[in-house]
């Protein structure tokens, strides 16, 4: 089957979220806290006040450096989006038993499925790993519900599934 599509950069930004690890904050503000109350514990210590309100602005400062960084690498992934013939234009991919192959504004691949080292999948999109960083992105909404049954019964016959963390 023939599919043609092109990523929206809102997908993009998506897909390479999905793709990093997430990191969990979670932790990281329990030890704060649970510092913070032990230490307040022996306030009556002058330097246990300066320790807490040092520890405090550390900790704040920690919050917002991650978020800025988070708004910062989307800003990255915007740019790479705008500059990359690859994402901005159409592209087609041909799929059957035997492959793929991915028509670009810059070229076209042929591609076996024993190429892909592994795959996953979300609500949304495919991920066909070349390598642990490199990728091939196939949206689902190109496909109707029979064409994602066919397509995952080549995945999953020929490539390893990565299971994803949800």
């Amino acid at each position: 089957m023939k599919k043609t599509f092109k990523l929206t950069q809102e997908e993009f930004i998506k897909v390479q979220q999905s793709h990093r690890k997430k990191i969990n904050y979670i932790p990281f503000i329990i030890l704060m806290i649970s510092v913070y109350l032990l230490f307040s514990i022996f306030e009556t210590f002058k330097f246990v006040k300066y320790f807490l309100f040092i520890y405090f602005l550390v900790g704040m400062f920690l919050m917002v450096f991650m978020f800025l960084f988070k708004l910062y690498s989307n800003n990255l992934l915007k740019k790479e989006y705008l500059s990359s013939r690859i994402f901005t234009e159409e592209m087609t991919v041909e799929y059957s038993n035997i492959g793929m192959n991915m028509f670009y504004a810059t070229g076209e691949e042929k591609l076996s499925y024993e190429t892909f080292i592994k795959w996953k999948e979300d609500n949304d999109f495919y991920l066909l790993y070349l390598s642990n960083r490199s990728f091939i992105v196939i949206p689902k909404r190109i496909m109707n519900k029979e064409e994602l049954e066919i397509f995952n019964g080549y995945l999953n016959q020929y490539i390893e599934k990565k299971e994803s963390k949800k």
